[in-house]
């Protein structure tokens, strides 16, 4: 089986052993509802100094991991388990989009209907992709051996 990198495992690790709570960074417009613009794919990253770059790269490996079948996402949840995603909310990073989004605001009058806004979901392993952990036990989420 083609081998998967230390973020993946660990995105893997978290979905099987409990909750994964991921979120999507997203620019939207309170004039135009349907229209977003995605700044940071969905990802878990649930520390609160996690930088655009390490959640961009957590967003590739959920969309590899969701590609291989491994990953579903389920962001229609009727019920949110509280806490799961205040490290999201309180994160540096949001914060600085936040940011963003009122100074860019402050000198452009079309921008003042932007705001930031968090997609939440959660990432549940697949029938399958569970399947495929349970049979090869951990020997599927440690590392590749170095050739």
């Amino acid at each position: 089986m083609e081998s998967i990198d230390a973020k993946a495992r660990a995105i893997l690790e978290t979905a099987l052993h409990g909750r994964c709570p991921a979120v999507q960074l997203e620019l939207r417009r309170v004039d135009r509802p349907g229209q977003r613009q995605v700044v940071v794919g969905f990802a878990p990253w649930q520390r609160p100094d996690f930088t655009k770059e390490e959640a961009a790269a957590a967003a590739r490996a959920v969309l590899q991991l969701r590609a291989r079948g491994f990953l579903t996402l389920e962001s229609g949840a009727r019920l949110w388990i509280a806490g799961d995603f205040d490290a999201y909310y309180r994160s540096a990073l949001y914060e600085a989009l936040c940011r963003e989004t009122l100074a860019r605001a402050k000198t452009n009058p079309e921008d003042a209907a932007v705001y930031p806004y968090l997609h939440r979901a959660y990432l549940r392993l697949t029938p399958w992709g569970r399947g495929v952990l349970e049979g090869a036990g951990q020997r599927f989420l440690q590392p590749s051996p170095k050739a």
